[in-house]
């Protein structure tokens, strides 16, 4: 009896359901990225940064001087590659990127995050498809 207790309370507490966040965040499709804008003087600016946050973890940096196209892989972390890890923090609502900043999201729906980073500056990730 003790072990179908135990059983059933690590099937339901030992897999965990990824959040509405991380769904969104994550895609399947090879056709979506996100955009990265930063708010400059009351003005969205295109940074030339592209993500794809893969569900295993794992992202890639892409740049690209057209919003609307998907770029290349960016050579940038210090071991020569565009490849990045990420984390999303349920508890205190922040997404880390793997690049050194973190950002506390401050609101999202199904296409746009607006979040800011640890110097309240504002920053969004646009989903383009």
């Amino acid at each position: 009896m003790k072990s179908k207790i135990l059983v059933v309370f690590v099937m339901l507490f030992g897999c965990t359901e990824p959040s509405n966040f991380v769904r969104l965040l994550t895609s399947e499709s090879k056709k979506t990225f996100w955009i990265q804008k930063k708010l400059v003087k009351s003005e969205w600016i295109y940074s030339g940064n592209q993500w794809i946050f893969n569900s295993d973890g794992s992202a890639k940096c892409l740049v690209s001087f057209d919003p609307d196209r998907k770029g290349t892989p960016a050579i940038i972390n210090v071991e020569g590659s565009s490849d990045y890890s990420w984390n999303y923090e349920p508890t205190d609502n922040v997404l880390d990127i793997g690049t050194g900043v973190r950002y506390k999201i401050v609101k999202y729906n199904t296409d746009t995050i607006l979040m800011k980073n640890s110097n309240g500056e504002p920053y969004a990730l646009i989903l383009k498809r």
